[in-house]
């Protein structure tokens, strides 16, 4: 689930930032005229990658869930074992499973 959620907002925030053409009016708070993202556009993609965690971790799941390669893909490009790039994604998808709330944060005893 949270890599579908991810993905939705993957694909959101790709075709925000490709518009082209010149806007009088933004409503979300954006830049006027200057031709890349609106503000609001950087900051949703800036926080999905800090729910996320380390780059590494980012490039997996971006990989995966946004460019939908497989495994073997990505090994070939980064010369990772499969093995390790499954657990990056099972980190970053727990990540994200909590950042949109589809599972609770773990409670930390004192």
């Amino acid at each position: 689930m949270a890599g579908e959620a991810f993905r939705k907002t993957y694909e959101f925030c790709a075709r925000e930032g490709l518009k082209t053409g010149v806007t009088q009016e933004r409503v979300d708070g954006g830049r006027m005229g200057s031709g890349g993202p609106s503000e609001a556009m950087s900051i949703a993609q800036g926080s999905l990658k800090a729910a996320i965690g380390h780059h590494e971790i980012v490039g997996v799941v971006v990989s995966v869930c946004g460019h939908g390669m497989s495994f073997r893909e990505i090994s070939a490009k980064t010369g990772d074992p499969r093995v390790s790039l499954l657990t990056l994604l099972r980190i970053g998808l727990d990540n994200l499973a909590m950042h949109y709330q589809i599972t609770a944060r773990p409670r930390h005893s004192a």
